[in-house]
């Protein structure tokens, strides 16, 4: 078993979103050609012959690339501790849920319904995208629970997603009864493809307005000029779907009556079907201001990366022999 705190044991001087160091573009290795963590194609995508899987090295990489990413229960148990000691719990709130349609996303709404005791409601687009406006909003806003003195809270919780393989090649994922790897997020998979081939299509098209919209939205959130690799794209979205429910929920709500936090990031899946969660953004906004919840979600972190259950995240696997 091999502690996850060995890169980094707490992501406390980065920015909220800062894209780290090094990233890698779609389908190319985040380690060097000399790297000695396990540069070598897995069984699956190559001939080359197959070495076993490393986890450290996977670890590594998976630090290196999405700094203080956590598996999603740990992500999901820490930030309710942090949500009840503000009143948010299943009494007194509700859970909007914006991730991507992908069926590798559907765990995290799983397990936070079961953990939270009640339904969320889904604002999910492609690509974890919130196009359900105000209308939406405020839909899910009149199911909340309503306390004695007239409060309602709410809770989003969005993320893009991507892959990170065996291998630690980014954007590719196994899917059970599939040969051969497949993508995520295959929706910025394909708008990557369409700004390399320099031919990006930004007019609405009726029979695909979820994909048309994604490619309006997140164009002023790249550099002009510039060809971002897969993980440059996947931070883009972040902030442009964190900048888009921050818009949104101004626009719907009336803090004389409610509050409400937005907690955002980015769902990795990595190897040997484990999700993890990179934690971008985590505040509090109510007739007070807004109270940024980080501090509190990190001093939760460092007590589990400080525990044994963080050494025990590959545990249950036998490593001798496993090839992805």
């Amino acid at each position: 078993a091999i502690h996850l705190g060995i890169v980094s044991l707490l992501r406390t001087s980065m920015p909220a979103y800062s894209r780290p160091a090094g990233s890698s573009g779609s389908g190319s290795s985040i380690l060097s050609e000399n790297s000695t963590l396990n540069p070598n194609p897995c069984a699956c995508c190559d001939e080359t012959e197959p070495v076993p899987f490393d986890v450290q090295g996977h670890i590594v990489a998976l630090e290196e690339c999405f700094p203080g990413a956590v598996p999603e229960p740990v992500l999901i148990d820490s930030m309710i501790s942090v949500l009840g000691k503000h009143g948010f719990n299943a009494a007194t709130s509700i859970n909007l849920v914006s991730n991507c349609r992908d069926e590798l996303c559907r765990p995290f709404t799983e397990y936070l319904d079961a953990k939270w005791t009640s339904p969320s409601f889904n604002i999910s687009s492609l690509a974890g995208m919130v196009f359900c406006g105000r209308t939406g909003f405020g839909a899910a806003m009149a199911h909340s629970p309503v306390d004695a003195n007239g409060m309602e809270r709410y809770v989003f919780w969005v993320a893009p997603h991507i892959a990170l393989s065996g291998d630690n090649t980014i954007g590719k994922v196994m899917r059970p009864g599939r040969a051969q790897p497949s993508t995520a997020c295959g929706a910025l998979l394909a708008v990557l493809g369409e700004i390399q081939n320099s031919r990006l299509d930004v007019n609405l098209n009726s029979t695909d307005i979820e994909m048309s919209l994604i490619k309006q939205r997140v164009m002023s959130y790249l550099q002009y000029g510039h060809q971002p690799s897969l993980n440059e794209l996947t931070y883009a979205v972040h902030e442009c779907i964190l900048d888009d429910v921050r818009t949104t929920a101004e626009a719907t709500v009336d803090l004389g009556k409610c509050e409400y936090v937005i907690i955002s990031g980015i769902q990795v899946h990595a190897s040997m079907g484990r999700t993890f969660f990179w934690p971008g953004s985590m505040c509090k906004y109510s007739s007070k201001g807004v109270e940024d919840l980080y501090t509190e979600y990190n001093e939760k972190i460092g007590a589990w990366r400080a525990s044994e259950a963080s050494s025990l995240v590959f545990a249950d696997q036998d490593l001798s022999n496993l090839f992805e």
